[in-house]
């Protein structure tokens, strides 16, 4: 398998050792991080263009292998990549969402098999985008339903290109 050059930049972000310039310095003391500095949610990409995928996964971190490389295929037909967005696991952790436009800065969210009540959002149609709280909401299937080469996921995945099209004005 072949990972993404970002995911892969995201997981040797830090360096194993802290070697100082030359012998002869003195190694400062090593400050202590404080709790605020970092960031209370934990998501995968850069979220350089303020958009967010709500996931729900038991078992991962984030999400399985093929469904990333899913979600990066659906992300790079509408011309954007993993820099580009924030993938937050919600069974990992549960966002304060009136309290994460703070930290995350997002505008767009999609949902992939997350009921819109985890976000205090009415319910509303899969592939139907909602404009509220000044942001675009829209909610899919789950990634392993659209990924499914039978005629409902072709016909799910039709669905969601011609959304996200709309959400992204491609």
């Amino acid at each position: 398998m072949r990972m993404p050059a970002t995911l892969l930049a995201d997981l040797y972000k830090y360096n194993l050792a802290d070697i100082p310039e030359s012998s002869n310095q003195k190694k400062a003391p090593a400050e202590k991080k404080s709790k605020a500095a970092e960031p209370a949610l934990k998501w995968l990409g850069k979220n350089k263009k303020g958009i967010v995928v709500l996931v729900d996964y038991e078992n991962e971190v984030h999400l399985p292998d093929a469904q990333l490389n899913f979600l990066s295929n659906i992300l790079q037909a509408c011309k954007l990549n993993l820099e580009d967005v924030a993938i937050l696991n919600i069974n990992r952790q549960r966002p304060d969402f009136e309290n994460a436009n703070q930290e995350l800065s997002f505008r767009q969210a999609i949902l992939f098999g997350v009921d819109p009540s985890i976000a205090s959002l009415p319910s509303f149609a899969n592939f139907s985008i909602q404009e509220i709280g000044g942001k675009q909401w829209l909610t899919a299937p789950a990634i392993e339903v659209l990924n499914d080469n039978s005629a409902t996921g072709k016909q799910q995945k039709g669905a969601l290109w011609t959304a996200l099209k709309q959400l992204f004005g491609i």
